[in-house]
């Protein structure tokens, strides 16, 4: 009669933690093998858990061979990804360029998944959006909404102009009034839509200068506060 080894402590614990936390087909194994330690034969424990006589020897042996890590199954290797590594690569290289420049009748400033699915199918890679979503989130891109951003100015003058406004307050007079002035312009936005980004670096759009509703001047007199 074949029987499971004799079981040690551990064995065990172990065995009775799988049959209440792991997933039904290994919690169904790790009781079959405990109750393979009670003596009972391969045809009984086979009638109890609805299962082949040739089940119930096969684990019986992989639980010999390997303990308790024996009676879980092998990963599995499921269906090729569609997108490999040279798909990622593909997307990669038309995610640095602009839709336009890939494709006049690319109307658009960022990619989208359709746009990402028909560039690909032109490459003879059939895929859906979905598919194409996946490659992207493995690929550290998030669909989000950028931010806007003062444009980056670099003024030559800016030191030369700086000195000038010191020594034009430092050389006036008692009486002179000097002023700091500053104006702000209220403007309307565009609405900003939501793009595939890089994870941790989000998007900055520059701030549009047009498009001004109102201009708001203010000034402060330096010596009176």
């Amino acid at each position: 009669m074949i029987s499971v080894r004799p079981l040690t402590d551990d064995d065990v614990t172990e065995l009775r933690r799988m049959t209440r936390q792991d997933v039904s087909r290994v919690s169904q194994r790790a009781q079959m093998i405990l109750v393979s330690a009670q003596h009972r034969s391969v045809p009984e424990i086979a009638t109890i858990f609805g299962v082949s006589r040739a089940t119930v020897r096969f684990w019986i042996r992989q639980f010999d061979a390997a303990g308790p890590a024996g009676l879980y199954d092998d990963p599995r290797r499921g269906r090729p990804r569609k997108v490999t590594a040279d798909v990622e690569r593909t997307l990669l290289e038309v995610l640095t360029q602009d839709p336009y420049q890939v494709d006049p009748t690319y109307l658009a400033t960022f990619w989208t998944t359709a746009m990402l699915v028909l560039v690909l199918a032109t490459r003879q890679v059939i895929v859906c959006r979905s598919t194409v979503r996946n490659a992207l989130h493995r690929l550290t891109l998030r669909w989000r909404r950028p931010r806007l951003a003062m444009p980056r100015k670099t003024d030559p003058e800016k030191a030369r102009k700086q000195w000038a406004i010191a020594d034009a307050v430092i050389t006036a007079g008692p009486d002179a009034v000097v002023l700091s002035a500053d104006e702000s312009r209220v403007q309307t936005l565009p609405v900003l839509r939501a793009m595939w980004q890089w994870m941790g670096q989000q998007l900055r759009i520059p701030t549009p200068g047009s498009n001004t509703t109102r201009a708001i001047f203010g000034a402060l007199n330096i010596r009176t506060g």
